[in-house]
């Protein structure tokens, strides 16, 4: 944080013309954009609906996790929901088999995330979770691979089906 604000000091005492783009976790603060004296500032936070589909997976939830993936896809790209989908089930599976911390992952995150994981990782078996983040490892190599009979959206529907 305290980087931060160097680098803005050091910007707002100099006279720039170029758009400037700072990828910060938690955003920039109001005295912050004061210093900058931006003309515009655009914001880019994920939607709601990513976290709605990441809590939807859970066995027998088919129908509203299609209908959510749908919707996410109309704004995200296929690999990336791949990417968090097989995070989720990652965070799962260590949450299952009583892992709560030791990993930068879970070691970041606010204990209300960790209840909110824990109990969606009740939904399922360690066994199952396993299989299920072995499949998803096998559908993200046979996409890059070029060996998959699907494309990725249509790999990820069928995923869904058989949670």
């Amino acid at each position: 944080k305290i980087e931060l604000e160097k680098m803005i000091n050091y910007i707002a005492s100099k006279q720039y013309s170029n758009e400037l783009i700072f990828w910060e976790k938690d955003g920039l603060t109001k005295t912050m954009l004061a210093k900058l004296k931006a003309d515009q500032v655009l914001e880019f936070k994920p939607e709601q609906i990513v976290f709605k589909f990441l809590d939807s997976l859970k066995p027998g939830n088919a129908p509203e996790s299609l209908l959510l993936l749908t919707k996410l896809l109309k704004t995200d790209e296929p690999e990336i929901v791949i990417y968090m989908i097989i995070k989720r089930f990652r965070l799962l599976l260590l949450l299952r088999d009583k892992i709560i911390s030791g990993t930068d992952e879970l070691d970041k995150m606010a204990s209300w995330q960790i209840q909110n994981l824990t109990k969606q990782a009740n939904y399922f078996t360690l066994i199952s979770l396993v299989k299920i983040y072995h499949e998803l490892l096998e559908i993200d190599a046979a996409q890059k691979t070029g060996q998959a009979s699907f494309n990725l959206k249509k790999s990820l529907e069928l995923f869904l089906t058989n949670i």
